[in-house]
């Protein structure tokens, strides 16, 4: 960039500065050290007070705020690191549940085959019961008729 000049106005005092800042930039400094001077005037010091002490009093005021928005930045800086550490923390979070999710619903998937699978081995034995019904019926009439003849062959030993 390119040194510019320009003609800023603190505390009723005309300067030129040069820079390869912007004018707007510039300018901006100027009114915001122009507004502490005014500041420190509103606090009647600059009667009693030498040029130089004043000049001090502006420079101790800039330091405050210097510090005071760099303490605030870092304090920034360190909620960002723990933002960012609690994002990374939740999508692992996220991907674990993801994973979960999809075990579930492979688990649900099959449970829903086993179900399947169940309800036709019942409705098979249920449609076979009645047949099987009639075979004990059968067998249990056979097991009468056999049972009387055992009984007339004793009747017959027993004669």
């Amino acid at each position: 960039m390119s040194v510019k000049k320009i003609d800023v106005l603190m505390g009723n005092v005309r300067i030129t500065l040069r820079s390869d800042e912007s004018p707007e930039y510039l300018q901006k400094l100027a009114s915001y050290v122009d507004q502490k001077i005014v500041d420190l005037k509103a606090k009647n010091l600059s009667a009693s007070v030498d040029e130089r002490r004043r000049s001090l009093f502006i420079a101790m005021n800039l330091a405050d705020d210097y510090f005071k928005l760099k303490d605030r930045h870092t304090a920034q800086d360190v909620e960002h690191k723990q933002l960012l550490d609690e994002r990374v923390e939740l999508e692992s979070t996220i991907t674990t549940l993801h994973e979960e999710i999809e075990s579930l619903a492979d688990q649900l998937m099959q449970l829903k085959a086993d179900y399947e699978h169940v309800q036709k081995l019942l409705d098979d034995f249920d449609s076979r019961k009645p047949k099987q019904l009639e075979v004990i019926e059968i067998e249990q009439e056979e097991e009468e008729q056999i049972i009387p003849l055992a009984a007339q062959k004793q009747r017959k030993v027993a004669n």
